[in-house]
């Protein structure tokens, strides 16, 4: 091999090594998938609301989230792909909607329609000691007052109980390690909530039927017992009773280990 030949290979070498350096080799890494951004915008009576919560979730698993800047207008990333917009805040929420991101960034439709949450709240406790990783459940109801002054008799349907149109599914969740339980972003309306375990019987078994306003909370002033219930006006909480801001603790829950012989 003579010098120009050793040279000629060198350089050839050299070009191979720049080329592999700059440009990479099979299985190289791949270049990380291109962000694109939704701008919406939330209003409430044409008033623009600022720093309200919003998160965006594809399979109801989070992507992305922020919150309304003093214009009213959030920003939310994700890539190519179909989402759901959906509130994430303590006050406001508002009927979460699709949003498609197709290879440019998208313009969400302006939510101009939106209403008060509530975060509802309660313990549940065993001989004084929290008890974790407990099941509550949220159910959705119907107060019927059967009576003509509307106070001295009634019943109460539990929505997640009925079929057709008019049934509502439980919104779920368990005790933390201080045995609180939440339920986040909840509509004005009537609910029950009620604990479960196979270890445990609950007292109450369920709570008094309760009704969020604006404003106030009805409660009424016996347990559900047979769908019976009485209301009673002097159980009826104003806000500055029952409310902490949006928050309502509804109720605490004492638990006993349940007989495993079911012997009363």
């Amino acid at each position: 091999m003579n010098n120009t030949t050793v040279v000629s290979f060198w350089w050839k070498a050299t070009l191979l090594v720049l080329m592999l350096s700059l440009f990479g080799c099979g299985g190289g890494s791949e270049s990380p998938p291109v962000l694109y951004t939704i701008t919406g915008t939330i209003t409430n009576g044409g008033t623009p609301l600022t720093g309200v919560a919003v998160k965006l979730t594809s399979s109801d698993s989070a992507v992305s989230a922020g919150t309304t800047d003093a214009t009213g207008t959030y920003r939310l990333q994700a890539t190519n792909g179909s989402y759901m917009v959906n509130p994430a805040d303590s006050t406001w929420g508002f009927t979460p909607f699709a949003v498609t991101i197709n290879g440019r960034n998208a313009t969400a439709p302006a939510i101009t329609t939106v209403f008060p949450v509530y975060t509802l709240t309660g313990k549940i406790t065993k001989g004084g000691t929290p008890l974790a990783g407990i099941a509550v459940s949220l159910n959705g109801a119907r107060v019927d007052i059967v009576t003509t002054d509307g106070l001295s008799g009634g019943t109460v349907v539990d929505l997640t109980t009925v079929t057709g149109s008019s049934r509502v599914s439980p919104v779920t969740t368990t005790t933390e390690a201080d045995g609180s339980y939440t339920f986040n972003g909840t509509k004005a309306g009537c609910y029950l909530v009620s604990p479960s375990s196979a270890a445990y019987n609950f007292n109450p078994l369920i709570t008094k039927a309760f009704t969020i306003t604006s404003t106030q909370v009805y409660l009424y002033d016996k347990e559900r017992g047979g769908n019976s219930l009485t209301p009673d006006s002097s159980i009826i909480y104003n806000s500055t009773l029952q409310y902490t801001g949006n928050s309502i603790n509804i109720q605490d829950f004492t638990a006993e280990v349940k007989n495993p012989l079911n012997i009363l």
